[in-house]
């Protein structure tokens, strides 16, 4: 029982010390982005913000978090993310509420482009969803909550 343990610490060592290798992390990401829609109007666009935000933490985690109409939070999806390239990084889902109506995303890796804009948001690109669709989101970082 003791070595059946020991070799359990060991590979979860290993296995922690990999992952930390295997990405590069990314402090331009750490902190809190909501997520924005571009709006046309009379031949300007502006930016719509959303009650969906995500969050990037210093150690590479990160939270996907929508707001509803009463202003109650929930964790859509979250786990661990890391750079692959200088214009791609990778997300593995670990929980949130997409895992209760699909039990098959826990795990999920998914590689994604992106870049930061001149007005400093955030594109991610080629985000493919289960229908096979590609989306494209824009990610505002916030300085400040919005007010009630």
């Amino acid at each position: 029982m003791k070595r059946t343990l020991f070799y359990i610490c060991v590979c979860s060592l290993c296995l922690d010390v990999w992952a930390q290798n295997l990405w590069k992390p990314l402090p331009e990401f750490e902190g809190v982005w909501q997520r924005c829609l571009p709006q046309k109007q009379d031949g300007n666009v502006s930016l719509k913000h959303v009650k969906y935000f995500k969050v990037f933490t210093a150690n590479q985690q990160f939270s996907v978090i929508s707001m509803d109409d009463n202003d109650r939070a929930y964790v859509v999806v979250g786990g661990y993310y890391g750079a692959t390239s200088d214009s791609t990084y990778q997300e593995i889902i670990q929980t949130g509420r997409v895992l209760e109506q699909n039990s098959t995303m826990k795990g999920k890796e998914s590689v994604l482009k992106f870049h930061f804009n001149e007005d400093k948001t955030l594109m991610i690109c080629s985000y493919t969803m289960p229908n096979g669709h590609t989306d494209t989101e824009l990610w505002k970082r916030v300085t400040a909550l919005p007010p009630k």
